[in-house]
């Protein structure tokens, strides 16, 4: 899972928890924007999430062979980049639809 806290009257406080990995969380990187957030698991799956709702915005995205190692978003954020110890990296375009990948 993902804890995310946020600045309250000068600290920290708990603001959400994100759960949805079925494995320890090995990589997360937030869009340009601010508005997602990218997280990949040693289950080898990478997941979007919406940063205002904590819902899960994209899944199904597990095609590496090893734990996600890496993220990186495209400069327009339309496009997440996945690497691993299988040496791979992956382009996930986010236009399309899970059940087309």
């Amino acid at each position: 899972k993902v804890l995310v806290y946020a600045l309250s009257n000068g600290a920290l406080a708990q603001d959400k928890t994100l759960e949805r990995h079925r494995g320890e969380v090995t990589a997360m990187r937030f869009s340009h924007d601010g508005s997602m957030l990218a997280t990949g698991d040693s289950n080898r799956e990478v997941l979007v999430w919406d940063c205002g709702s904590g819902e899960v915005k994209k899944s199904r995205m597990v095609y590496h062979s090893s734990k996600i190692t890496c993220l990186s978003w495209s400069p327009s954020n339309d496009t997440i980049c996945s690497g691993s110890v299988d040496s791979n990296v992956i382009m996930w375009p986010l236009d399309i639809p899970s059940s087309k990948r």
